[in-house]
């Protein structure tokens, strides 16, 4: 009896997550293993838990923060906790506030780095959901989500690694890099949504500008890809691959649409974010062993 309520606590958990886990807690663990580089099996564990723990934090804030949330979850994504009736709106946000000592105490025990890196997550989850700020203004949201992207990834990299109270030059580049491409691609994620956003008033770069939105996905991606492909050094074939990717993801939200394919195309995105995000290994690897 026990067991089986403690399997079903666990997995009201991970449905919390379980639509964020492919385009957050998988790019960032990358990041955060690839940059440091990972320095154990004790330290890649850690590094995913925390970043789990935080995504749980923010997952259980996008879903509490308002009944507009909750009206949007019961009609796209009903197997959420709240709509499929597996915990209450009012029990959900006692757990979400919960959350946030929780954090808090965790992190503390790794390092004062680690504890401000929870701190922003903590402070920009609270101004995205609760405040407002992913609705106010395309601009706000977008780079909220970058500046978010940041905080975990310091977070994922400071566990990652060897030293837990600061990173090197390199670490730096690809946190910077990091916010730059999440705030400025991020709103592939709002192609799918349109029709929610229309009907609660939200402002995305797609509604903005549904002439530009699309083709700049694929400016944007190009362009980040070649830049990337200049700061980390990359050999022709990674490059290439790159690049090609950027091209093909960025085609598709093009040439197809509709909410079916949005989905798929941000599938697509997601890869590619997640090879952007492996280059820092690309680069460690290639100034230990040359040419790759």
């Amino acid at each position: 009896m026990v067991l089986h309520q403690l399997g079903s606590t666990l997995f009201t958990l991970f449905l919390f997550t379980k639509s964020d886990i492919k385009t957050t807690l998988v790019p960032i663990a990358i990041a955060g293993m690839v940059t440091a580089p990972v320095w154990s099996v004790r330290h890649f564990i850690e590094e995913f838990l925390w970043l789990w723990l935080h995504l749980l934090q923010f997952t259980t804030s996008n879903q509490t923060c308002s009944l507009t949330a909750v009206s949007e979850d019961a009609d796209n994504k009903p197997d959420r906790p709240i709509p499929s009736g597996r915990v209450t709106l009012r029990n959900a946000r006692i757990l979400r506030w919960s959350l946030v000592p929780i954090c808090l105490l965790i992190s503390r025990q790794f390092s004062r780095a680690v504890l401000g890196a929870s701190m922003a997550i903590i402070a920009i989850t609270t101004w995205y959901n609760e405040f407002g700020g992913s609705s106010n203004h395309w601009i706000i949201r977008n780079w909220l989500n970058g500046i978010g992207f940041g905080a975990f990834d310091i977070g994922a990299i400071l566990l990652a690694g060897h030293d837990r109270h600061q990173f090197d030059v390199v670490a730096v580049r690809a946190i910077l890099l990091s916010i730059g491409i999440y705030a400025t691609t991020t709103y592939t994620q709002d192609f799918k949504d349109v029709e929610g956003d229309i009907k609660f008033l939200r402002s995305t770069v797609p509604l903005e500008f549904p002439r530009l939105a699309r083709p700049s996905v694929l400016l944007g991606m190009l362009t980040w890809s070649i830049y990337l492909s200049y700061i980390w050094s990359l050999g022709a074939i990674t490059s290439a691959m790159l690049c090609g990717l950027a091209i093909f993801v960025g085609l598709r939200f093009c040439t197809k649409d509709g909410r079916r394919n949005d989905q798929v195309s941000f599938y697509w995105y997601n890869l590619w974010l997640s090879f952007a995000y492996a280059l820092p290994g690309w680069y460690h690897a290639r100034m230990r062993f040359g040419t790759i």
